[in-house]
């Protein structure tokens, strides 16, 4: 399991995997956020089921910047946490007016 920090020591990420440093080198290619990551920490665990369980656990405690799935921020950033968000404000799938 490892952590990924910035500068002023926030953890932005906390992620697991055999080979952290092909994980990071996906982060690095995938996200806006790679750049802030000036530091990192790594826990190995005996098994992979023990390493899941403190993912879960500090997922759950700890105050990530950019972990979604695992926090309570999951499913508000996907399509329908979204639409949920946004209640009967719109319904985006409807044609507007304008458009027709």
């Amino acid at each position: 399991m490892y952590r990924l920090y910035d500068e002023a020591g926030r953890t932005l990420y906390i992620g697991m995997g055999r080979n952290p440093m092909g994980r990071w080198a996906a982060h690095a290619n995938q996200h806006s956020w790679w750049p802030d990551v000036v530091r990192f920490s790594v826990h190995w665990f005996p098994t992979r089921q023990d390493a899941a369980a403190e993912e879960r656990r500090a997922l759950r405690e700890e105050a990530t910047v950019h972990n979604i799935h695992g926090t309570e921020r999951h499913g508000l950033v996907t399509g329908a946490g979204v639409r949920r968000a946004l209640g009967d404000r719109r319904n985006f799938f409807e044609r507007s007016p304008a458009a027709e």
